[in-house]
């Protein structure tokens, strides 16, 4: 396996990810082959994968509503799986009215993954418009918070929007250890590279 230092985190991690969207499912996406999918993630990190990423919404019975693959994540983790991967989720902010609703989340979400702290915390999806409406309601403040307390180790963020909307973002908290983002989508407009993370600069951005 190959590993590359992903962002401003440092941390190796490995260049093929594990991702918790697309499970092994029974019939719909909101019955989890709990076996079929455990045993699948166990041999990727035997394997040498080292990232795993879900969210909040993944493995819902209709997308935007709560889903199930965290607690299969969770559970599937645990025994001391864990400690053997660094593990990203994201903050729904789609379904964020509040500042307190952002506590709201994140305390569940440690919950449903099983786990004292998350270590790459993602805002989920967001666009220049999100952005806005996440920024004024404290998510830069949230995010500090919850970094100091040690709930999550690097705050970062997942991004479906315009590529004018993308330095922006980055320009307005300080703190992204990286941004995520679908390549396919508009990658011509970015200099060529590998898809996967981008690496946050002041003003710009370079590929991992």
């Amino acid at each position: 396996m190959q590993y590359r230092a992903l962002g401003r985190t440092g941390i190796q991690v490995s260049a093929l990810g594990f991702g918790c969207m697309r499970l092994p499912t029974l019939g719909s996406a909101d019955r989890i082959d709990e076996a079929a999918s455990t045993r699948l993630l166990h041999d990727a990190i035997d394997a040498g994968v080292n990232y795993v990423d879900t969210a909040w919404f993944y493995h819902a019975k209709v997308f935007g509503q709560r889903g199930f693959s965290e607690p299969l994540v969770g559970q599937a983790l645990s025994g001391g799986w864990r400690e053997k991967v660094q593990l990203a989720t994201k903050l729904p902010q789609q379904l964020v009215k509040t500042r307190a609703d952002m506590d709201h989340y994140l305390a569940e979400q440690l919950e449903r993954l099983q786990t004292d702290h998350i270590d790459f915390y993602l805002v989920h999806g967001v666009d220049g418009q999100a952005w806005n409406r996440m920024r004024d309601l404290g998510v830069r403040e949230f995010l500090d918070t919850a970094h100091a307390r040690g709930l999550i180790r690097f705050p970062a963020f997942s991004f479906h929007g315009p590529k004018d909307d993308f330095p922006r973002i980055i320009d307005d908290y300080n703190e992204w250890a990286f941004a995520r983002f679908n390549t396919t989508t508009w990658i011509p407009s970015f200099r060529r590279g590998t898809p996967g993370c981008v690496t946050p600069l002041t003003r710009g951005w370079e590929w991992l």
